[in-house]
């Protein structure tokens, strides 16, 4: 009988400590899953403070001064548009409104006209 009760303590003992170890292995878990967020949203915080100071430092008019003196720089569309206030071919039918609109000569000759507001008669303010 006492060793029938050893036994017994000790299967008990033994269910318990690995029940422990299963629990202690999930906080363990979930402490490093804790860390690891903490770290990325770190970096996160991190990588958006980074990309507002490159964006701060790198206007469009820094960028294009930058490309023009390294003259290594070719652009990948090569027909540039250029804006021009010459309206004198345009037709008078497509200004009916009486709004102004931009013309765009690209570099073959092509005209491009932009005619602004068009879709924002119908809204009201």
């Amino acid at each position: 009988m006492f060793i029938k009760l050893m036994v017994l303590i000790l299967v008990v003992g033994s269910s318990g400590v690995g029940v422990l170890s299963v629990r202690q292995s999930r906080l363990q878990a979930a402490h490093e899953t804790a860390e690891t967020r903490l770290r990325i949203r770190k970096l996160e915080n991190r990588t958006s403070e980074l990309k507002a100071a490159i964006a701060e430092r790198a206007t469009p008019a820094r960028v294009v001064s930058a490309l023009e003196a390294s003259k290594q720089y070719t652009p990948a569309v090569h027909n540039r548009a250029t804006l021009s206030k010459s309206f004198a071919p345009i037709s008078e039918h497509a200004t009916t409104d009486g709004q102004t609109p931009e013309v765009w000569f690209l570099d073959d000759g092509t005209q491009v006209l932009i005619l602004r507001g068009t879709h924002e008669q119908g809204r009201q303010p």
